[in-house]
This record gives structure tokens, C-alpha cells and sequence, in this order.
């Protein structure tokens, strides 16, 4: 099992989460300068290339041993990305404060705690800062961004639960490295790693679908549609009603049949709208079971 593997891939996915975690920051900004000057998109290609700034900041904490060239690296790179960002002024203030903020980072866990390993921000913080900055982008009148700030947020909700069962096994391991006896590592990864994957996949599947009403009509109406064309095709007379069509209009018996015929067809017949209503009732159980059962699981 190679642990340093795993490490490194955690440490990238920490990187990751904190990185997304300020990402509402750069929405804020983008909105006041929309305001102001009626310019101003977010750029979520801009964030992601900036994200790749503190993992480079990890290689440098892991290769580069003396002081003066770990600098010369850290200002090197702050040039590299003042060049690339742009001709346009706001990207090269958000790349350059971007970076500032990295180096800063960096040169603490290099200095101060003797690390190369990042820490990650509590989730309480992420869900807070998008709180709070997506109620000011709405009342300052910024609209049509909102998915902007719940994708992000779900993303991270989705990194900080991978990150902390690699945490708690990598802590493990660490406790149990003098323990006599197999330990089988390889498989407690292999086989926690499947559940959290799979329960993290569920809840932001879960998550998005909440967040995108309007998607999420569009796609159960035809659905809903089509089972109530079954329903009325199963419960139909079938050959009868061809039987009765050929009958010529004279031929066919007045009154309503002692109240069992059907209603014209432009009204709807009260049976389909029950069987619809107990449909609709019964898949939302369903839904409201399924999510019930995995968050108990979850959490247990």
C-alpha cells in the first residue's frame, strides 16, 4: 500500500477544497465591479488555473531544501502568472492577490510549523462565507448567479467528506505503525474509499437535483406524462372501445348506462386524476424513504 501516494493525493485535494472555499470572495468582487462599472463575469477557468498555484507551492516545499532558491521559486511563479493573466486589469488583481495569498501560506508552513502538508478549512467556514456572500450579491441586485455559488459550495461539501475519511485513515496508520500483527491497509482503504465514494456521489446527486427545480420539472413532467398514458392505456375497454366504433351513430344506445359511461373526452375522467395523484404521492414517498434510509446510514 503505498501511504505517500495517498498523502499526496490528499494534500491536493485539500488544496482544492480551501481554494474553492474562496471562491464566493471572487464572485463578490466580480458583482461589485458589475455594479459599478457594468463589466465583470465570473470566470470559473480562472479559478481552476489559479488553483494549480498552491500545488506548485507543494512541490516546491517537498523538492527545494534551500531557503534563498524556495523564495526565488515562490517569486517566480507570482511573475508567471502576472504575465499570464491578461490584459484585463481585474485579472491581474484577482491572479496577483491570488498568489500573495499562496506565498503567504507557503512560506508559514515552511518556516513556522516545519509542514509541507496543508490543513483544511473547517466546512462550517465554506458554508458560512457562501451564506453571507451570496445574500449580499442579492441585495445588491446581482441576479443570475446563483448557481455560481451552490455548485461551488456542493463541490466542497463533496471534497471535505473524501478529505476526512483519508485524514482519519492516514491517522490510523500513524497510531498503529508499532502494532504487532497484519495489518490489512490496502483493504480498509479499498473498501471505506467505495462507501464514502459512493455516499458522497449520492448526496450531491441529491444536492444538485434540490438546487435545479425548473431542470428537474422539465425532465418529471414527460416522465409523469408517459405513466399516465400507461395508466389509461392498462385500464382501458381495448377492443371493446373498436367494437363500439364501427357501431354507426344511430345504432348506439341513448342515455348514460345507468351512470357508467365515460365523460366526454376533452373532460377528465375523476379515476385517472386519482391514480395520477397516487402515483405523484407514491414516488415522492419513495424519494423522501430512499433519502431518509441513506442520510440514516450516513450518519450512523
Amino acid at each position: 500500500m503505498n501511504i505517500k501516494r495517498i498523502e499526496i493525493v490528499n494534500e491536493f485535494l485539500t488544496e482544492q477544497m480551501n481554494h474553492w472555499m474562496l471562491f464566493p470572495l471572487l464572485l463578490t468582487v466580480m458583482g461589485v465591479v458589475k455594479k459599478l462599472l457594468g463589466m465583470g463575469e465570473p470566470s470559473l477557468a480562472l479559478w481552476a488555473l489559479c488553483s494549480l498555484i498552491p500545488l506548485a507551492f507543494f512541490v516546491f516545499r517537498c523538492r527545494v531544501r534551500n531557503l534563498l532558491l524556495f523564495l526565488l521559486a515562490h517569486l517566480g511563479t507570482a511573475a508567471l502568472v502576472f504575465a499570464l493573466s491578461g490584459q484585463s486589469v481585474l485579472t491581474r488583481i484577482v491572479c496577483t492577490a491570488c498568489v500573495i495569498g499562496y506565498i503567504i501560506q507557503s512560506l508559514l508552513l515552511r518556516l513556522k510549523h516545519s509542514a509541507i502538508y496543508s490543513e483544511g478549512m473547517p466546512l462550517a467556514v465554506g458554508v458560512v462565507l457562501s451564506a453571507v456572500t451570496a445574500l449580499f450579491q442579492y441585495y445588491q441586485g446581482t441576479r443570475g448567479w446563483e448557481n455560481y455559488y451552490n455548485i461551488a459550495l456542493i463541490g466542497v461539501i463533496a471534497l471535505y467528506f473524501i478529505i476526512y475519511f483519508m485524514d482519519h485513515y492516514l491517522d490510523f496508520l500513524s497510531m498503529n505503525k508499532s502494532s504487532a500483527g497484519f495489518l490489512p491497509a490496502a483493504e480498509m482503504f479499498h473498501s471505506g474509499m467505495g462507501m464514502v465514494l459512493g455516499y458522497t456521489l449520492a448526496g450531491v446527486g441529491i444536492l444538485v437535483l434540490s438546487t435545479q427545480f425548473e431542470w428537474l420539472a422539465g425532465i418529471l413532467r414527460p416522465i409523469g406524462d408517459l405513466l399516465l398514458k400507461f395508466l389509461r392505456f392498462l385500464f382501458s375497454r381495448g377492443s371493446h372501445s373498436e367494437e363500439f366504433s364501427e357501431i354507426a351513430p344511430a345504432e348506439m344506445p341513448s342515455g348514460d348506462m345507468g351512470g357508467m359511461g365515460l365523460p366526454p373526452a376533452e373532460e377528465p375522467f375523476w379515476f385517472w386524476q386519482v391514480l395520477e395523484v397516487i402515483a405523484i404521492v407514491l414516488f415522492g414517498a419513495a424519494v423522501l424513504v430512499g433519502i431518509g434510509v441513506l442520510f440514516w446510514k450516513l450518519f450512523k
